[in-house]
This record gives structure tokens, C-alpha cells and sequence, in this order.
């Protein structure tokens, strides 16, 4: 590793890196097998994950629909339409 310039490690690295794995395994220990604080977050944590995703599906499902409806009509010329997922 480069001992100067942008791409030289802090020179406390390594031990930074060590301590926070250690507060980690400490920490989820603790929780693990006495306090049990993760059995009531696991509901919610599915509910922030869900929801989410939930919204972003409905905007982009909504702007589809309302993308496709313009093509099909609300176009001013008569033509068929040859161009889709499937057409190419």
C-alpha cells in the first residue's frame, strides 16, 4: 500500500476494523441471548421492506398504464401498433 497520496490506509485501519467487529459480535450477543429484541422488529421489519416496494410498484405500474393509453388512444393517426415487449 502506498505510504502517501490519495490511496494510503489510515494508519489506525486495522484496528478500527477490529473493534467494530468486536463491538458487532458483543452487541448481537447480547441481543441474541438476553434481551430477544429482534423477535418483535421481524414483523417490522418485512412491513418496511414490503410497503416500499409496494409504492414503487404502483407508480411504475401507473405510468405503464398511462404510457400505454396514449399510444392506443389517443393517437391522432391510424396505425397499427408493431412495436412491444414482444415485437421488438
Amino acid at each position: 500500500m502506498p505510504r502517501e497520496g490519495v490511496g494510503r490506509e489510515h494508519p489506525l485501519n486495522d484496528r478500527t476494523q477490529v473493534v467494530f467487529a468486536l463491538t458487532f459480535l458483543v452487541v448481537w450477543g447480547i441481543e441474541s441471548f438476553i434481551f430477544h429484541f429482534s423477535k418483535g422488529l421481524s414483523g417490522l421489519i418485512w412491513l418496511l421492506a414490503t410497503v416500499p416496494a409496494g409504492i414503487i410498484s404502483f407508480i411504475v405500474g401507473a405510468y405503464l398504464v398511462r404510457k400505454s393509453e396514449s399510444v392506443v388512444f389517443y393517437q391522432k393517426e391510424a396505425k397499427i401498433i408493431d412495436t412491444s415487449l414482444w415485437l421488438g
